[in-house]
């Protein structure tokens, strides 16, 4: 509420917080790391006098964030964010009097991105002269940024320079790793898949031993 106040000739204004919330407040996704909100000011009858800025709150699963838009304008964007999140968020109008209502929440949930970890190479096991079986860790679930779909393994053939590239068709952490040449020296990575590969695993070095011989690991 605005009340008007006149002493003789002059008119003393006083104001109050927004008696309403912000309107028609919309999200949209920029890329995977950040988003932009946009909305309209309260109505004219609950602004109470001079909007200065806004605040907003973005909650998700690990807690809430606040921000001060620092101006009276209604778009602002929000980086700094993890891929494949939701977020839900609320604003409130600020006049020089305090802060009015929030917003009807919104919600949205930021895009897939790689993942920001590699798997652990933890072991090899029945090597072969022409193959050895790999087994590894999954990066932890908030280092997936998306979907697991499936793991990229790169063996580089240290005697030729060239590098062999397996693609696994699940999410199992273990592949036979075949095609190889006896009693040739490689040095082997594993990268998580989502939306595209991540960073490659700690390399491992894999000693084929000659046809006719097995090595075990544990």
């Amino acid at each position: 509420m605005k009340l008007c106040v006149k002493y003789s000739t002059h008119a003393v204004y006083l104001y109050s917080a927004p008696s309403g919330p912000p309107q028609n407040v919309t999200l949209s996704v920029n890329d995977s790391r950040s988003i932009t909100l946009n909305w309209n000011h309260p109505l004219p009858e609950d602004i109470n006098g001079i909007i200065l800025d806004y605040t907003i709150n973005i909650s998700y699963s690990n807690g809430v964030t606040s921000f001060q838009t620092g101006s009276n304008s209604t778009v602002y964007i929000v980086g700094s964010l993890q891929a494949f999140v939701a977020y839900t968020c609320v604003i409130a109008a600020h006049t020089s009097v305090g802060q009015g209502p929030f917003s009807n929440s919104i919600t949205l949930t930021t895009p897939e991105d790689i993942p920001g970890a590699p798997p652990v190479m933890i072991a090899q096991a029945n090597l072969q002269s022409r193959s050895v079986d790999l087994s590894w860790v999954s990066p932890i679930q908030n280092q997936l940024n998306g979907v697991l779909r499936s793991y990229r393994i790169e063996a580089y053939e240290i005697n030729t320079g060239r590098t062999l590239v397996y693609q696994t068709l699940s999410t199992q952490t273990t592949f036979n790793l075949n095609s190889l040449h006896p009693y040739y020296e490689y040095t082997v990575r594993v990268s998580a898949v989502t939306v595209g590969p991540g960073p490659l695993s700690t390399a491992i070095t894999v000693r084929t031993p000659q046809d006719g011989k097995l090595t075990n690991y544990m």
